[in-house]
């Protein structure tokens, strides 16, 4: 799919080019949209049928999925805490990084750092708790349209299920 975008931006581009210059009433230069336009329909079509397949094949290794989060990917979490408590984005983002770097060269799990530890560096994350730093707290927060919270791809994943089955029809 990646390498088939290249495709049809250059079909866009060769149908861009031939309509740049065209006078202002009919010209037989139309002509030279039928290829790339039915070359990129035929493209997609293509890339459906594939993707289609995909999700339907498709197996997640949740496990997997969940050991493979780098701990200092919670920092981001940290920083957007310290800002929902009034604090400007600009300094609790050169908290955390004085966090991270402290954690990187001692070999501290970010995650793992209790409320305690974290007051050393701001009185402003009074109440984030110990356990702030696990997938599911910071899963739960992302609920929203297009979030990645659990009942927001649930969502999207009913979204794209009755959109394929539509085009799957169709095809």
């Amino acid at each position: 799919t990646r390498g088939k975008t290249g495709r049809v931006v250059g079909n866009l581009v060769s149908l861009l080019t031939v309509l740049k210059g065209l006078p202002s009433t009919y010209n037989k230069d139309l002509q030279e949209d039928k290829e790339p336009l039915f070359d990129s329909i035929d493209t997609i079509i293509d890339v459906i049928k594939v993707t289609i397949i995909l999700f339907k094949t498709l197996k997640i290794n949740k496990d997997k999925m969940r050991d493979s989060i780098d701990p200092l990917s919670f920092a981001t979490e940290l920083a957007d805490f310290l800002a929902r408590k009034g604090l400007p984005f600009r300094e609790a983002h050169h908290i955390v990084g004085k966090i991270v770097m402290d954690c990187v060269d001692k070999s501290i799990v970010l995650t793992e750092m209790t409320e305690d530890d974290l007051l050393d560096y701001s009185e402003f994350f009074s109440g984030i708790g110990n356990g702030w730093g696990t997938i599911d707290k910071f899963l739960e927060k992302r609920n929203l349209v297009g979030g990645t919270g659990p009942k927001s791809v649930e969502n999207e994943i009913k979204e794209a299920k009755n959109i394929i089955a539509g085009l799957t029809s169709k095809l």
